[in-house]
């Protein structure tokens, strides 16, 4: 048979690009970082009304420990609510909202907040009084800290801070749009990515100043190696821009789990590099040579830093595997 001379072809059939992702992760992640900044003026300006000087200047001796603790709390919450709020709305296939969240929005925020506030101020006598029983039975600080200070922050961490991300995204649902998978730009695992290898590094510092015979802390330099933590920000900006370059403009999905992976991948592999470059120093010093010199420290420092980059690109190409859209 022939075909039919008369008849109008059909208008070619477009392919819809999948639509841009939800910014709602970012929302949250600010609304986060927000909270734990309310936290810290709120603690300030209790101990600052305080009638009792002898306690503000206690307060301000111990106030780098004090602003470093935060910031590795600040940067683990942005982590960790930027990672599960994208994870959330990738599994259940969420491409967008009927209406805007806003409400949902305010009410994450104030519960995180009341919840932070109401069960540090609770929990904050009942751990002192824990810790002092630790290190009576422990006879160590250090081991005090690791297994009952720690662990009850992180259950504290979950409870007024990814709770309430649980219960908004779940009630999110019910005017949820149901889509297929959405571009992520290369900004959010980059940043995702960032924040991840910071709050690692902060944390795993943090518990190595727990050491006896640390080098700094043996010599009382507690701004010294508050310093030395907040590098860590350095690292981080490095780290991203690395991450950035490394990834597709467009991501079919952000895979949050196996971005934190390769964020955990690259901080170990850098912490060996940085063991092994340690020791071959110490030997080399021992060994008495005369070419030693505080350039070679700079050097050495510098190698360092700029082996981030590639460390970086390489657990991306690693672990992640980034998928464009």
């Amino acid at each position: 048979m022939h075909a039919n001379p008369f008849a109008i072809p059909a208008p070619p059939v477009q392919a819809t690009a999948p639509a841009a992702a939800s910014t709602l992760p970012y929302a949250f992640m600010g609304l986060a970082v927000l909270v734990s900044l309310v936290g810290l003026l709120v603690n300030l300006v209790s101990v600052w009304l305080q009638p009792d000087a002898q306690m503000l200047d206690s307060y301000l001796e111990y106030l780098p420990r004090i602003l470093t603790s935060r910031l590795e709390y600040t940067l683990l919450a942005a982590a960790a609510v930027l990672l599960l709020s994208r994870s959330y709305l990738e599994r259940h296939a969420i491409a967008g909202f009927t209406r805007p969240p806003r409400q949902l929005l305010v009410g994450y925020f104030v519960m995180a907040l009341v919840l932070s506030l109401g069960v540090r101020f609770i929990a904050g006598p009942l751990l002192s009084h824990l810790l002092s029983w630790a290190y009576e039975w422990f006879e160590s600080a250090a081991l005090a800290q690791v297994l009952v200070s720690e662990p009850i922050n992180l259950l504290l961490f979950a409870f007024d801070t990814l709770l309430p991300l649980w219960l908004c995204l779940h009630l999110l649902r019910n005017s949820s749009v149901p889509g297929n998978a959405s571009r992520v730009s290369r900004q959010e695992p980059a940043l995702a990515f960032a924040l991840c290898f910071a709050a690692l590094y902060l944390k795993l510092l943090g518990l190595a100043g727990l050491l006896p015979g640390y080098l700094l802390s043996s010599y009382g330099d507690d701004w010294g190696y508050r310093l030395l933590e907040l590098s860590g920000l350095l690292y981080a900006a490095l780290v991203f821009a690395a991450a950035r370059s490394g990834l597709p403009t467009q991501l079919a999905r952000h895979n949050p789990g196996r971005l934190f992976l390769a964020s955990l991948l690259c901080l170990l592999l850098w912490l060996l590099a940085l063991a092994l470059v340690a020791v071959a120093l110490l030997l080399y010093v021992l060994s008495g040579s005369e070419l030693f010199h505080e350039a070679l420290l700079g050097l050495l420092g510098l190698g360092l830093l700029a082996l981030l980059w590639p460390l970086t690109r390489l657990s991306l190409r690693w672990v992640y595997k980034p998928q464009a859209a």
